[in-house]
């Protein structure tokens, strides 16, 4: 991980960040928010290194930045990926992500990617040490996990906080997040990065994958990073782009049905479909019928209704359109 400076896009928010360090103006709470691969985890850690490394000699600030990489800063605890009995058990995969407690996960058999209050409470001991130099860092990705009575823990943490304590949290969307949270945090919004900012990202790669790359990121440094570096989901991304083109061409509705089963069976890949239906949608003539029923269906789906009744209205509703 670079330093801050390093951030692709979002200058004004870096530049608002850094404005708050250098004027000791540093809030006890901060909320990026922004869409998925934005880079909203990494400039929580570049922000927080920023922070653990001020006014330090050049091989300290050294020694804290790989202890950051490798999440060993005593001062710097991060919840990210949870443990999840029998679906996400891989410890080492964890620890790249998370350094926060989660042995009592493992005691509970805790299967759920939500944010209990156990979670927060396993936190609180830490948060409250003393820390080795000016702050202590707290940063949970993804708050909108964060289960009722856990989110209620953590305003109370967020309302008498220690001095020293910086909590960073990230989420996609505000109305997900507890109006009582966000208002006892500074909140700055990451929005999507042009495509100058990024071309640099997929220098390396031949003119065509480089043309994809840019189509299918939409903006989002991460997902380019992903797609430039793993040519099996490259290749992966490539395929599900193609079926979400066909659907939006094909005039037959059995075989728009048969496109979209991912998301009905809600497989592994149902997101990415709905998220490549999205950028082929802008891809095709406007029609206004598609766009209305693609946005709803978007939204529908995050209600957990009957989803195979969802998509075939969808399907209908976008063949009879």
């Amino acid at each position: 991980m670079h330093g801050i400076h390093d951030f692709i896009g979002n200058s004004t928010v870096v530049e608002s960040l850094l404005r708050d360090i250098t004027g000791n103006n540093v809030s006890q709470g901060y909320i990026l928010f922004g869409p998925n691969h934005i880079g909203k985890r990494t400039l929580a850690k570049m922000f927080a290194e920023e922070l653990l490394t001020q006014d330090v000699s050049p091989e300290r600030h050294a020694t804290i930045a790989h202890e950051m990489q490798k999440l060993l800063h005593s001062d710097c605890i991060i919840l990210d990926e949870l443990y999840m009995h029998e679906v996400q058990t891989d410890w080492d995969y964890i620890q790249q992500f998370s350094n926060a407690p989660q042995q009592h996960r493992k005691q509970h058999k805790t299967k759920s990617n939500t944010i209990s209050i156990d979670d927060i409470r396993a936190l609180q001991d830490i948060l409250y040490e003393t820390p080795a130099g000016k702050y202590k860092v707290c940063i949970i990705t993804d708050i909108h996990r964060l289960h009722t009575a856990a989110a209620n823990a953590l305003l109370k943490i967020l309302e008498e906080p220690p001095p020293h304590l910086i909590f960073i949290l990230t989420a996609e969307e505000q109305h997900s997040v507890l109006p009582t949270i966000i208002s006892r945090a500074r909140v700055l919004t990451l929005q999507k990065v042009p495509v100058h900012q990024l071309q640099p990202l997929v220098s390396s790669v031949d003119e065509n994958t480089r043309q994809f790359i840019l189509h299918a990121a939409a903006g989002a440094p991460g997902k380019a990073i992903q797609l430039r570096n793993d040519p099996d989901v490259l290749q992966q991304e490539q395929t599900i782009h193609t079926l979400a083109r066909q659907f939006w061409q094909t005039k037959n509705m059995a075989e728009r049905m048969k496109i979209v089963v991912p998301i009905i069976n809600d497989d592994s890949q149902s997101q990415n479909l709905l998220y490549h239906l999205g950028i082929t949608l802008q891809e095709q003539p406007h029609n206004t019928v598609q766009i209305e029923q693609y946005i709803h269906l978007c939204a529908s789906l995050e209600t957990n209704a009957y989803k195979p009744l969802l998509v075939h209205n969808f399907v209908h509703n976008v063949s009879q359109g």
